[in-house]
């Protein structure tokens, strides 16, 4: 028996936040490698759409949806629109996120609340609305 045979994701519905590029794109392509069925939800459009040809190209079905994960309505937009897509929503990958370079001292506290919102906040919006989503299940 195989590795995919023992984690096969055939068929299932994932949304990965940040899909666009880096650690995202890396999951979500891994996640459609598997099977799963993978929308792309990131800020970055042609990012997601990048992504989503590489899945495509695998065979899975995809879905690009701009999302600015910061903001509560558009998290909640996001997930409504892979259930309208898919009707469900069985894993959530939430990688987006940013860091900042340099030293410490020369960072401002706007660049601070910009990564608490972005790294913290949003996962919390999106593991709520995610969660939601699967507990209907």
């Amino acid at each position: 028996m195989g590795i995919l045979d023992r984690f096969s994701l055939l068929d299932r519905k994932a949304l990965v936040t940040g899909g666009g590029s880096g650690i995202g794109q890396a999951l979500a392509v891994a996640l459609a490698e598997a099977g799963a069925d993978v929308a792309i939800a990131d800020i970055d459009s042609a990012g997601a759409a990048d992504t989503c040809t590489r899945i495509e190209n695998l065979g899975r079905q995809t879905l690009a949806i701009a999302t600015d994960v910061t903001a509560k309505d558009q998290v909640e937009n996001m997930v409504d629109t892979v259930l309208a897509a898919w009707g469900q929503l069985d894993i959530g990958v939430n990688s987006a996120g940013i860091a900042l370079r340099g030293p410490i001292e020369d960072i401002s506290e706007a660049d601070w609340d910009r990564v608490l919102d972005l790294d913290l906040t949003a996962v919390f919006l999106c593991c709520q609305a995610e969660g939601r989503a699967m507990l209907q299940r």
